[in-house]
């Protein structure tokens, strides 16, 4: 199915934040778009910083700031380590499917 990209790839029509819950996994801080989901994944001040999309003069000084206030980033990658552990572990995620298919499956 082509979608007019040229990897086949439309990041428009997508709704799951792969790349900031890979960074919840390696504990890292995130600085992503204020857009559809990924305020689910980047709790603003928390382990993360949100900007508005098309806003620039956001994204420069969120950088700044995660540039500058070390104790900050360090706090915001510990609490992504551990959002990942609650929500997106592989043990988790095998836990949610097996209930998944044992609904389908039973139904």
């Amino acid at each position: 199915m082509s979608t007019g990209t040229k990897n086949g790839w439309d990041y428009r029509i997508t709704n799951l934040p792969v790349v900031p819950i890979d960074a919840l996994q390696f504990g890292l801080p995130i600085m992503a778009a204020n857009w559809r989901s990924i305020p689910e994944v980047v709790k603003q001040n928390i382990n993360g910083i949100l900007v508005e999309t098309k806003y620039i003069e956001q994204v420069s000084e969120s950088l700044e700031t995660l540039i500058n206030k070390k104790d900050m980033r360090f706090k915001m990658g510990q609490e992504s380590k551990e959002m990942y552990k609650k929500n997106y572990s592989e043990d988790l995620f095998s836990v949610r499917m097996n209930i998944v298919i044992q609904y389908v499956v039973n139904s």
